[in-house]
């Protein structure tokens, strides 16, 4: 999953229960797209098809966020942080 967003592309997933631990680090729409039902993803994919920008700043704003926030630099300088808070 990282190594697409990873890439700058768009991710389409389903909105499952374990989604909502997704939701708690990706911003539906801004990030990543979600979908309910077979007619929802199409849909959704018929959309972003048509909408390159929509399409491509939804990859790049969730490329942004992953090398922020989840990269392994960030989860190092994380880790770091919680340790030395521990002191």
């Amino acid at each position: 999953f990282r190594r697409v967003l990873f890439r700058s592309r768009v991710v389409v997933t389903d909105r499952l229960p374990d989604s909502k631990r997704l939701s708690d680090c990706l911003v539906e729409d801004e990030h990543v797209v979600l979908y309910d039902s077979v007619e929802e993803c199409i849909e959704k994919v018929k959309s972003l098809l048509s909408n390159s920008q929509r399409r491509k700043k939804i990859a790049e704003s969730a490329y942004r966020h992953v090398i922020e926030h989840h990269s392994a630099f960030a989860r190092a300088k994380k880790l770091v942080e919680i340790i030395s808070s521990n002191r």
